[in-house]
């Protein structure tokens, strides 16, 4: 359990455009006050790094690539992490 005062143990997070500049940095600062984090992109292996650094930090994540310039990705990215991440593990959504 952290000792933060931006705790945010249990809970989840997304992160579209989360694996460089402000939305890696973003993804790394929620993973460390305690939440699991999802960092979506559209290159694979920039998700790759980043969910590496994310588990190394003790938390859970999902490899999951997308592009938000396709219309329905964005929706259909949040269904599958909703079902793959959130139920799966018995959280509340």
């Amino acid at each position: 359990m952290t000792t933060h005062i931006f705790c945010l143990e249990g809970k989840n997070a997304v992160v579209i455009g989360g694996t460089s500049g402000i939305g890696r940095a973003l993804s790394l600062g929620l993973a460390d006050a305690g939440a699991d984090v999802i960092a979506s992109a559209r290159h694979q292996e920039h998700v790759d790094e980043t969910a590496a650094e994310i588990e190394r930090r003790g938390r859970q994540t999902l490899r999951l690539c997308s592009d938000e310039h396709y219309h329905g990705v964005f929706g259909a990215a949040v269904l599958h992490v909703v079902d793959s991440f959130v139920l799966r593990a018995g959280k509340a959504v």
